[in-house]
């Protein structure tokens, strides 16, 4: 099928989890056969086809899409509009299919004001009446965008990793040393969801009691380092690519959120922590917490405001070498078995394909 893949933007060297979650979607559905339209040219795959750059010439691409599919964060954008009449008409029956990665609210993540949420929900209202199919990331988000939004045929279909990609038998970035606990934190401090304090807290109390061979390496954006012990070391942002070198050295993956607008996510983190073979600790984030339950890691998940718990974790898996390695392989295979972008993907156009299907029976039997 001929898809045009809207609203997204890739940009080599970017850190953020979006890139690699639309490379890989463009990437497995050219496997499957299909084709992907995009607004100008990237470097994601050389086989996207590019809309054109005149009003007129886009419109006449778009006339032959088989499926508008429209990437979405927080926010509506321009393609939402193609839901709904006059611009549906012009598309010739092609399928709407948005998919929601965050709810509105995660403006306030950002800094933006409540009216702004009630905007974004409204126009995700309005326009939604048009949307044939929303693709959610978490079933939490699924029951939000069909009981707030009001997008009745939601379905959930959340991220994975790539196992080729993060393997534990990578060469690390850093030389491995059996002497000491690496434990990995991965993200961007300046988003208020992620629950540093947590992190911050447990690592004090370990450098407090001398227990030094336990180590925190932040990678990411805006971490506040003067606020921290020296058993905490703070990498900076790493390319996406070269991320899986750098988790290949490291034994315990932290996913620490605040309750809240991070309910809604499927992170990227967790995925690739266990690609990678990492055991994980994670706050009881609704998603995490089924996939810890898979795992057989409920004893991992930490509560919200419960350093002292955190810190009695980590020194377990730092004296118990055989646990760690048991949680890694259960990462992985969980993985491999499931949390991959090939399944994501290959569910996302079973849905599709499947609502073609009932809306060509439809309108052969009436």
């Amino acid at each position: 099928m001929d898809l045009y893949y809207a609203n997204t933007e890739y940009k080599p060297g970017d850190t953020r989890g979006r890139n690699a979650h639309i490379r890989q979607f463009v990437r497995h559905a050219l496997e499957l056969g299909h084709t992907i339209w995009v607004d100008e040219p990237v470097e994601a795959h050389p086989r996207l086809r590019v809309l054109g750059k005149g009003r007129l010439e886009r419109w006449f691409a778009l006339k032959d899409m088989d499926v508008i599919y429209t990437r979405l964060q927080e926010a509506p954008v321009m393609s939402c509009r193609y839901a709904l009449p006059p611009r549906r008409w012009w598309l010739n029956g092609a399928l709407h299919v948005w998919e929601f990665n965050t709810v509105p609210e995660f403006h306030s993540i950002m800094g933006r004001s409540e009216q702004v949420i009630r905007d974004s929900i409204a126009q995700f209202q309005m326009w939604g009446q048009g949307c044939d199919l929303a693709i959610c990331v978490s079933e939490a988000l699924c029951d939000y965008v069909r009981n707030q939004l009001g997008i009745r045929n939601a379905v959930a279909v959340p991220n994975g990793s790539d196992a080729n990609l993060f393997r534990p038998d990578l060469e690390p970035a850093l030389p491995r040393d059996d002497d000491s606990l690496r434990v990995v934190w991965v993200g961007s401090a300046d988003l208020s969801w992620h629950h540093f304090g947590l992190m911050v807290e447990a690592a004090r109390h370990l450098w407090a009691v001398g227990q030094t061979s336990i180590v925190f390496h932040v990678i990411g954006h805006s971490f506040p380092i003067d606020e921290t012990p020296p058993n905490v070391i703070y990498h900076g942002p790493k390319p996406y690519d070269v991320l899986p070198y750098w988790l290949a050295g490291m034994d315990v993956g932290l996913v620490l959120y605040r309750p809240g607008v991070a309910d809604y996510n499927s992170p990227l983190k967790l995925f690739d922590y266990m690609a990678s073979g990492l055991a994980i600790i994670a706050t009881p984030q609704p998603q995490i917490s089924h996939v810890m339950q898979q795992m057989g890691a409920m004893d991992f998940l930490v509560p919200f405001d419960d350093a002292g718990y955190l810190v009695e974790r980590l020194q377990w898996l730092a004296s118990d070498r055989d646990k760690r390695f048991l949680l890694g392989r259960a990462a992985r295979n969980l993985v491999l078995d499931y949390y991959n972008w090939n399944r994501a993907v290959r569910d996302i156009f079973s849905h599709i394909e499947s609502l073609t299907e009932r809306r060509a029976s439809y309108a052969f039997n009436r």
